[in-house]
């Protein structure tokens, strides 16, 4: 017999999401090539990521500067497709540029919606 690790409920999925999103935020990208998706899968336990994952995508589709491509939703720089800009700029969080202000701002941003859902019991 095999050990199946239990089901994460989903307050543990998105407290440990809050936790590994104020990790970056405190102490920056594991690596500045990834995007939030890649740090989650890194950050946290395989049966936790891919919930979380989704939890992210279905969050930050209500961003207002939602680029409106559920994979890269961070708007690429002056007009530029975001799907493109995602594969072509190497430093994603980089604060002197727009792209990686918008990555921080967005990050900023799910916290601080994570944050709110969990003070009203819904994390």
């Amino acid at each position: 017999m095999s050990y199946q690790p239990l089901a994460p409920t989903t307050r543990e999925v998105k407290l440990q999401l809050l936790r590994a999103l104020e990790s970056i935020q405190t102490h920056g990208p594991v690596r500045e090539t990834w995007g939030l998706c890649p740090h989650i899968n890194h950050m946290m336990a395989y049966y936790h990521a891919f919930p979380a994952v989704e939890d992210l995508r279905g969050r930050w589709s209500r961003w207002p500067r939602y680029s409106g491509l559920m994979g890269c939703p961070v708007p690429g720089p002056e007009g530029m497709d975001p799907g493109h800009a995602y594969r072509i700029i190497n430093n994603k969080w980089d604060r002197n540029t727009e792209y990686g202000q918008a990555r921080w701002e967005l990050l900023a941003w799910l916290i601080e919606d994570l944050e709110k859902e969990a003070a009203h019991g819904h994390a």
